[in-house]
């Protein structure tokens, strides 16, 4: 026999995955109600799996871990319903709202910036870029769904020189290195910046069964320099060896070799 009433018919209607996003969002929220806040770094703690989001430079990208994959795709679903019901371009600066890309099934949470005629900049919460979008792609979000954590990790690499203003090799170099891959991100210590906390992390990935660091790959390409030393003269070429592409031969511990041409002690 059917429900006569639509509130009810409307409530069973909905998925199970949907309703256990509710109840995650839900413990989200009321966690921390008489305890302490959680901060980042102890959001992001130890060595965890993580893709490579947005990058700024060596010392400023994006992380996401892989264990918030499957919320992400859940908060999505719930985004996408959110946008369907309307109200768009009715937000304001400051506003958490939904967006939705050029591509039909992206939706994202972002945050007003400012407003400007029909377009709005805004920064992408679970990602951290910025970028600038027409005013109709936005809809203000629901209250659970805006006060979740960002699911983008802000990272500095450890151990890397400073610099003044990084050029656009080093971010692509850092680009390079992560591709796609899941990396691991190591936290060892934090740093604020403008009033925002940002995590120290050593970061690698595996190639040819070996841990290879970013620092590393960076240095040798001369596209950074770790502390305490120049840019230059500390890496070695770069037509030297790639760390991504040679493979290691692991069948014995020591080989026989002839040396067949030398450049320089360091290169032959």
């Amino acid at each position: 026999q059917a429900s006569a009433d639509p509130v009810q018919d409307k409530t069973q209607g909905q998925s199970v995955l949907e309703q256990a996003l509710q109840e995650v969002i839900g413990r989200l929220c009321d966690k921390g109600e008489g305890s302490k806040q959680v901060t980042a770094r102890e959001v992001l703690a130890g060595v965890e799996d993580v893709v490579l989001l947005h990058v700024e430079s060596p010392e400023s990208f994006f992380v996401m871990r892989t264990r918030d994959w499957k919320m992400a795709d859940m908060m999505r679903m719930q985004m996408k319903r959110k946008w369907m019901e309307g109200g768009w371009g009715k937000v304001k600066v400051d506003d958490i709202a939904v967006l939705k890309d050029d591509d039909a099934t992206e939706y994202h949470r972002v945050k007003v910036i400012t407003i400007e005629s029909d377009l709005a900049w805004v920064t992408y919460i679970d990602q951290g870029n910025n970028s600038q979008v027409p005013l109709t792609s936005l809809v203000c979000m629901s209250e659970n769904l805006s006060t979740l954590p960002p699911m983008a990790h802000h990272c500095t690499l450890a151990g890397v020189s400073s610099e003044h203003e990084w050029n656009e090799e080093a971010a692509r170099g850092v680009r390079l290195f992560s591709g796609k891959d899941v990396c691991k991100a190591t936290v060892v210590g934090s740093r604020d910046c403008m009033g925002k906390n940002i995590m120290i992390v050593m970061f690698s990935k595996e190639e040819d069964q070996t841990d290879i660091s970013l620092l590393d790959f960076l240095v040798f390409r001369a596209l950074a320099s770790r502390e305490g030393q120049d840019l230059e003269g500390s890496s070695l070429p770069i037509s030297f060896r790639s760390f991504l592409y040679l493979p290691l031969d692991r069948t014995v511990q020591e080989h026989l070799v002839k040396v067949v041409h030398v450049d320089t002690p360091d290169q032959m």
